[in-house]
């Protein structure tokens, strides 16, 4: 939970533009399905997306209308947090909210801190991106009694969206840096003791691949480099892997995925290979390239 909450909290922190994060939602094309006074809203309510559905984001968000009152909470494994609270008004088929100020106590728990470490310049900059988010008037839709689509939190789940994507591309591009090092150090670990024949016969680079049938020049040491490729980094074998090593026994270009993932790193994280941009493309469509 903790993960999530920080991820919700630093998304606060990013730059929004006004245009997106603080404007009326009316010009979103989106009409509501029903019209409620303050009392009939009244109850829990999943959230979801303007079309009814839950993303994985959406799932971790619930709101709750009690009076004139609202909270959104973000929830998880049956914990919840409160997110942003304040009163409301509906009127002509529209939600209009007044999001209250945080506490400072509030806002250290959702950005993961303690009071006492939480600077007032972050709690400021926290507020004022609460309100831009919630402060205006907005579509509303409930869906089936319990579902409830809330555009004001549109910016809010797309920005969380990015910045997960962000953060696992972040990942796997440093796992591809952990990757194309231990194979490195690995081959020159193995060419030190002896274990590698002489190189540079063809004047080709090494291509060393997690699929021993995409090793190329490697004269059939695979299982000497993937024991020093372990021993440098030991979540090696959770990822499939493409790295070129030069004829100096320098690294020159990685790729790596996580079994079962979607995420490409790459080294170096521009992307390129002989001035060709690699970003974008599978771990078979980049074994193409770099084979040939």
């Amino acid at each position: 939970m903790k993960k999530l909450l920080a991820i919700l909290a630093a998304c606060t922190m990013l730059v929004c533009a006004a245009a997106s994060c603080g404007s009326s939602s009316s010009d979103s094309g989106s009409s509501a399905k029903s019209s409620a006074s303050s009392d009939e809203l009244s109850g829990k309510y999943k959230l979801c997306s303007k079309n009814g559905d839950i993303t994985e984001v959406h799932a971790l968000l619930k709101a709750e209308f009690e009076g004139n009152n609202f909270t959104i909470l973000f929830s998880q494994s049956g914990v919840s947090a409160e997110y942003v609270k304040g009163t409301f008004e509906i009127a002509d088929d529209k939600i209009t909210l007044n999001p209250v100020k945080a506490t400072k106590e509030e806002a250290a728990v959702l950005n993961g801190m303690s009071v006492d470490d939480y600077p007032d310049s972050s709690y400021n900059e926290f507020n004022d991106r609460i309100q831009k988010w919630f402060s205006g008037t907005f579509d509303y839709n409930v869906f089936d009694g319990n579902t409830l689509y809330l555009s004001a939190i549109d910016s809010l789940v797309q920005e969380v969206e990015d910045y997960d994507n962000d953060s696992k591309q972040r990942k796997a591009n440093s796992a591809c840096s952990s990757i194309c090092k231990a194979v490195a150090s690995a081959y020159m670990d193995a060419e030190a003791a002896g274990k590698l024949p002489a190189r540079n016969k063809k004047k080709q680079p090494v291509i060393y691949s997690s699929d021993a049938s995409k090793t190329i020049n490697c004269d059939g040491l695979n299982d000497v480099l993937h024991a020093g490729i372990v021993n440098y980094f030991k979540d090696a074998d959770k990822y499939d892997y493409i790295v070129v090593i030069d004829e100096s026994g320098y690294y020159t270009f990685a790729a790596c995925c996580e079994k079962g993932g979607k995420y490409v790193g790459l080294y170096p994280i521009k992307g390129e290979y002989n001035g060709k941009d690699m970003t974008g493309m599978t771990l078979d469509e980049i074994y193409d390239v770099v084979s040939k």
